[in-house]
């Protein structure tokens, strides 16, 4: 429909509409329908609302980016904001904005350290965070991480990467801790967030980045005078005097105090802009079905492995105040479940809370089942977080990993993280899953998962 785009916006991107129809040559409407399983009349109505409605966003997340055809997805679903001119728009997309660059292919780098680590040329690896855990296996660290000599720990908790380590040196907690959060995506203002302790410490710890300063000075030479600073404070307030008071400024006081209280600096940033970028055509995303690792006789459900709402990566999952909060969707506590729709269920014999054992390429796992009417016959769906061998009593052995049942290569192609291209199959092992949930037949939680 010629009505239904922002002609000016395209122009001012060097983009036409038939350049556009061009590249969508063989994605008719039905078979977009057919792909997807939706009716026609909703991609229809879909596409009219998002054309017609002002401000119009589009957003692409993970579900779509960690695939084999990521890049080009991501491309096109942000390509929309472009096409209805919501782009350096109030209720659309800044692209420029406020972010400051970060890692262009952290995945890459993950891969290069790997292959660092195998060839026995790291002889020392300093550590803040959970790696053994939060990186899926498919991709070697854990067993190149144990080819390393000497691992440092910088914990909060004897977690799973902690247990690896010769030397732990615990870490602040987030609430006792300085810092600064920088966003990577665009806005409308240049944003440096400031964390400030809330809290005192409760043990005998340091913060990570005072411990590189003091390990700084102990080194001594070029690295003593990068690093000149005697605490961790010295340094943001350094940082932010040059970023927000340039120069000399007799009362930085004053601007650190205001920084404080207003949660960081904050600068408009939305005039600066040169304007939409110009893109040729052989910049245009090109259509392209997704790969999948597994052979869809042998392998016929698609994995989708998803953040737990009370424990993202795992980070909450020591925690059980988290452990006991019912999953919205669920209401399934303590553990680990696979999500499987009603008819796929129906299909394999499997009822709810049975146990059963998801295979992938990769690896198995054995999971009780919930039956779960908002999923794809065609998918399953685990969260992640659960399945420690460390992080305290209540996280420690509980449920399971599904990251190690994800792959990182498709038929011979290079590693990249394609989480959501793994495919899987069920078998029923027994009704003996032990699941537990807040409409639990005796009307509690079971009490030998919370120590009582």
């Amino acid at each position: 429909n010629d009505s239904l785009h922002n002609e000016k916006s395209l122009a001012a991107s060097g983009l036409s509409r038939g350049e556009l129809l061009r590249h969508l040559d063989g994605y008719a409407l039905p078979r977009v329908a057919e792909e997807t399983g939706l009716p026609q009349q909703a991609i229809v109505e879909v596409a009219r609302e998002f054309a017609t409605t002002g401000p119009a966003l589009a957003m692409v997340g993970e579900a779509v980016s960690f695939h084999s055809n990521g890049p080009e997805s991501v491309r096109a679903v942000l390509l929309l904001n472009r096409l209805v001119g919501s782009l350096q728009q109030p209720g659309g997309v800044y692209p420029a904005g406020g972010a400051r660059g970060g890692p262009e292919n952290s995945f890459a780098e993950l891969l290069a350290l790997v292959a660092r680590m195998r060839s026995d040329r790291v002889k020392v690896a300093l550590i803040q965070g959970n790696p053994v855990h939060a990186i899926p296996p498919a991709t070697g660290f854990q067993q190149a991480l144990a080819k390393v000599p000497f691992i440092v720990s910088f914990a909060t908790l004897l977690d799973d990467t902690a247990l690896q380590a010769d030397l732990i040196l615990p870490d602040h907690a987030a609430l006792e801790s300085w810092g600064d959060v920088i966003p990577l995506a665009g806005g409308r203002e240049e944003v440096i967030g400031l964390m400030q302790p809330v809290v005192t410490p409760l043990f005998d710890t340091r913060q990570f980045a005072d411990l590189l300063l003091t390990t700084a000075r102990q080194l001594g030479g070029k690295t003593a005078t990068a690093l000149p600073y005697q605490s961790y404070l010295e340094m943001l307030q350094a940082v932010m005097r040059r970023q927000v008071a340039p120069g000399k400024v007799p009362d930085f006081e004053t601007v650190w105090t205001n920084l404080l209280r207003q949660g960081g600096h904050f600068r408009p940033t939305a005039g600066k802009d040169d304007g939409p970028r110009r893109i040729s055509a052989a910049a245009m995303p090109e259509p392209a079905k997704p790969l999948f690792a597994g052979e869809e006789k042998q392998f016929p459900l698609h994995l989708q492995v998803f953040p737990q709402a009370a424990f993202y990566d795992g980070r909450g999952a020591p925690l059980p105040w988290l452990q006991q909060l019912p999953d919205p969707m669920t209401t399934t506590v303590w553990d680990s479940w696979v999500e499987i729709n009603p008819v796929t269920a129906a299909g394999l014999g499997i009822s709810q809370g049975d146990l059963v054992e998801v295979a992938s390429p990769q690896g198995a796992l054995r999971l009780p089942a919930v039956i779960y009417p908002g999923i794809r016959p065609d998918m399953v769906a685990i969260p992640m977080g659960q399945g420690q061998t460390g992080g305290g009593r209540y996280a420690k052995g509980r449920g399971v990993n599904p990251l190690a049942l994800l792959v990182t290569a498709i038929d011979g192609t290079e590693p990249q993280p394609v989480w959501n291209a793994t495919r899987v199959r069920l078998t029923r092992i027994s009704e003996q899953g032990g699941l537990v949930t807040a409409g639990h037949p005796q009307g509690s939680y079971r009490s030998d998962l919370i120590g009582i």
